[in-house]
C-alpha cells in the first residue's frame, strides 16, 4: 500500500516517527507525495 498526500501552496512537507517530533523536512517533496506504508508509525505535517 501507498499513502498519497496532496497539498497546494509553498508549504514544506515534514516527517517524524513520533507525534511530538522532531519533524524532519523532506527536501524535494512535491504534491502529490507518495509514501510506501510500513509497520512503523509515521506522522506528517506542512510547515511554511
Amino acid at each position: 500500500m501507498v499513502l498519497k498526500s496532496y497539498w497546494s501552496g509553498t508549504a514544506q512537507l515534514q516527517r517524524a516517527t513520533n507525534l511530538k517530533g522532531p519533524f524532519i523536512p523532506l527536501p524535494g517533496a512535491t504534491s502529490p507525495y507518495f509514501e510506501p506504508t510500513t509497520n512503523q508509525q509515521v506522522y506528517f505535517r506542512l510547515a511554511q
